[in-house]
């Protein structure tokens, strides 16, 4: 039995038996979900970019083949060296926003790269905040979220800056998070129509999952919870299922689990495996797989880790080592040409 069109939930999900796609609703029609197999000959890339060794930020952008373990490679440089970074990207281009030193100061800096070559960061634009450990909060084809952050030292954002990768310029505001966050779970996980931010500090931990409908500017929902508060793991997913790993508690309480999240039915996270190495770290994304990079170890204690594992999405289960960062870092942004948001 169908719903009036009152009582559609915006950002609802359906298939079309008649058409056989996917399709989401606007609040005002039902829209075709569009998906692709875009051409990535070489495999899909996976960017990690700026961050720290505490006390110092790097402005170096590093790049893995998602599908082949190995270590990752130089890339070049951001256009500002800093960390706590918002990662956002499509299949050509990914784009950095935000950041900052240790402390201060904060930046409204967007920077972009094009994902298939290597070679130093462009300007985009400026953020709609000035804000370290800002995160992502979704991207597709065509638009790219990052949401939260730190704008003082003790005051967080709940704002949510929306960029079109096509046209470089300045993020618009798309709405508000739940909550004002900073040190949300670091990385992309998306359906193309949704967007998430998970948990992170307001001023305590959280598990809050945030859910955006990217295709329309508003203000998130709140989809679920994590198993525990937390912040700072690595974010990572395909189109159906978002996934974090690692974490970083109250009292730097680290844990290793990683967690399990339905992006189409929503409800509250389950756990499904453990990292390896307990770490804080920023994760990256393909179809099948997703990969932590770097992060803050608590034992032996150190910033700027050069540590990698992954899962495969569809088995599950603990982390395998991956390769080795050649330069390790915490706090960095992270995105691929091929995570779950792109079809």
């Amino acid at each position: 039995m169908s719903l009036p069109p009152s009582e559609i939930p915006l950002g609802a999900i359906r298939f079309n038996s008649d058409s056989s796609k996917l399709e989401y609703w606007n609040g005002s029609a039902w829209f075709q979900i569009h998906t692709f197999s875009p051409n990535l000959e070489g495999g899909v890339r996976g960017i990690i970019a700026g961050g720290g060794n505490y006390p110092n930020e790097t402005n170096t952008i590093q790049f893995i083949t998602i599908p082949t373990q190995g270590n990752s490679t130089d890339f070049g440089d951001l256009t500002q060296t800093r960390e706590g970074i918002g990662g956002m990207s499509n299949t050509t281009r990914a784009v950095f926003s935000q950041g900052g030193n240790y402390g201060s100061p904060v930046y409204d800096v967007i920077d972009f790269i094009t994902i298939s070559s290597t070679g130093n960061a462009t300007d985009f634009g400026d953020a709609n905040d000035s804000a370290r450990e800002a995160t992502s909060a979704g991207s597709n084809h065509t638009r790219g979220l990052t949401a939260g952050g730190f704008v003082g030292e003790s005051s967080n954002t709940d704002r949510i800056g929306a960029i079109t990768f096509s046209t470089t310029g300045n993020a618009a505001d798309f709405g508000n998070l739940v909550n004002g966050v900073r040190e949300a779970f670091n990385g992309i996980i998306s359906t193309g129509i949704r967007g998430f931010n998970v948990g992170g500090v307001s001023p305590t931990h959280r598990d809050t999952i945030n859910m955006i409908t990217i295709p329309t500017f508003g203000d998130a929902t709140d989809f679920g919870d994590l198993i525990q508060v937390g912040r700072n793991g690595s974010a990572v997913g395909n189109s159906t299922r978002g996934f974090v790993m690692g974490n970083n508690g109250p009292g730097d309480t680290f844990t290793n689990e990683i967690q399990k999240f339905n992006l189409i039915t929503g409800g509250n996270a389950v756990e499904i495996g453990e990292n390896v190495v307990t770490r804080q770290n920023v994760g990256v994304s393909d179809p099948t797989r997703g990969v932590s990079c770097g992060g803050y170890t608590p034992s032996p204690a150190g910033n700027g880790s050069t540590i990698m594992e992954y899962i495969n999405f569809s088995t599950e289960g603990n982390t395998v080592d991956f390769g080795d960062l050649t330069e390790g870092t915490e706090l960095a942004g992270g995105a691929s040409n091929g995570h779950g948001g792109l079809g």
